[in-house]
């Protein structure tokens, strides 16, 4: 009898072990293009962006792997669409977008979209202040990250809450933030996970065919 339920755990375990499926995320559709060096999204939160039109400066800014390419003309746009009440919100250089794309890459990899990235202020607050950005490239149900330069630094914040079209984060000073938005979040597993839990499968295979054996030699 102890023999037939060990074999029953065996053929449950390597059933368990077949059955670990990895799930690509669908592929993203893009959205339509709003106008030179604009970016945009939809509700489901895709995201595109048009190509820089030829008369624009010969500084580009690569973000994904090359998915989304802007130039400083959409840096003016970002400062224009982006608002926050009773704040301030200006372009950021040439030279702090690349860095602050260069720290957004980091993020998401191929899968990264800036939605946004402005210098903003707030005069006459305390801290730490709940910011709430209005941008609308952002949607309900992003995964976004927050990006805050603070010294030489970037800092990552996770925001209060994410809607469409507005965000809210808390922060404790002022200076130039990035909007990230991965646009992938249902990644499928990670190698190293999967890894452990066959493992741990053939961990348990192994030690039920040793019990065996030795219930057979007796």
């Amino acid at each position: 009898m102890k023999k037939k339920i060990l074999a029953l755990l065996c053929a449950a375990v390597m059933v368990t072990g077949m059955g670990i499926t990895a799930f690509a995320a669908p592929s993203p559709t893009a959205g339509s293009d709003t106008g030179n060096g604009k970016t945009s999204a939809t509700a489901a939160g895709v995201v595109s962006s048009t190509p820089a039109p030829a008369s624009a400066p010969a500084t580009t800014f690569s973000v994904g792997g090359g998915t989304q390419t802007f130039s400083e003309a959409t840096l003016s746009f970002f400062a224009t669409d982006t608002k926050v009440e009773g704040g301030v919100v200006t372009a950021v250089s040439a030279d702090t977008a690349k860095e602050a794309i260069a720290e957004a890459n980091k993020l998401y990899g191929d899968d990264t979209f800036v939605a946004s990235v402005v210098d903003i202020t707030v005069p006459n607050v305390a801290f730490p202040y709940k910011l709430t950005i209005n941008c609308s490239n952002v949607w309900a149900g992003q995964r976004v990250t927050v990006l805050h330069k603070v010294g030489d630094t970037w800092e990552r914040l996770n925001p209060n809450n994410v809607s469409d079209n507005s965000l809210t984060v808390t922060v404790n000073s002022f200076s130039p933030f990035v909007i990230v938005i991965d646009t992938n979040p249902t990644s499928s597993p990670k190698t190293g996970d999967v890894s452990l839990l066959v493992s741990g499968l053939a961990g348990l295979f192994g030690a039920g065919s040793i019990l065996t054996r030795k219930k057979i030699r007796k």
